[in-house]
């Protein structure tokens, strides 16, 4: 399978963790999926420097167009602060990416759903990051409530 391509928006602490996650997952042997790191806009220049120890990210720039406009990023994954996931993830879904967005998706249902339905109208997956959302144990959860045993 082809590697999926990330393009991190805001190179700050949870920018650096996912790209750390992105390169422990590609070194997994027995996975379907191998995300790689290829270009992380942040707006302070100084922050760019930590992503020069990975080498498939080719991409360091201040200007989140710059990133966007990369036709060798399909997903984009926004860290930016709280205030700024709507305005982020909506740059990246008009320019026809797949998003993650960290948590909170956004800061009130309204911005969620403002998320939900531009994503839905470009044709993009989009959802915040939180992996606990596959964890075997809600599809439990998922079985028990669809059965009424709760």
């Amino acid at each position: 399978m082809s590697p999926v391509k990330i393009g991190i928006i805001g190179g700050g602490l949870m920018g650096r963790e996912m790209a750390s996650a992105f390169a422990r997952w590609c070194a997994l042997t027995d996975v379907s999926v191998r995300p790689v790191l290829t270009a992380v806009a942040d707006l302070n220049p100084a922050t760019l420097s930590w992503f020069d120890c990975i080498p498939s990210c080719t991409q360091k720039t201040t200007d989140y167009h710059q990133l966007l406009a990369n036709p060798e990023v399909d997903v984009v994954y926004v860290a930016t602060p709280h205030n700024y996931h709507l305005p982020h993830a909506l740059l990246a879904i008009e320019a026809g990416k797949h998003v993650l967005v960290e948590k909170p998706v956004g800061l009130d249902a309204a911005e969620a759903v403002a998320i939900g339905e531009a994503a839905e109208r470009a044709g993009v997956f989009c959802m915040e990051a939180m992996w606990t959302l596959f964890h075997p144990k809600f599809d439990v959860v998922r079985q028990v409530l669809a059965e009424g045993v709760l």
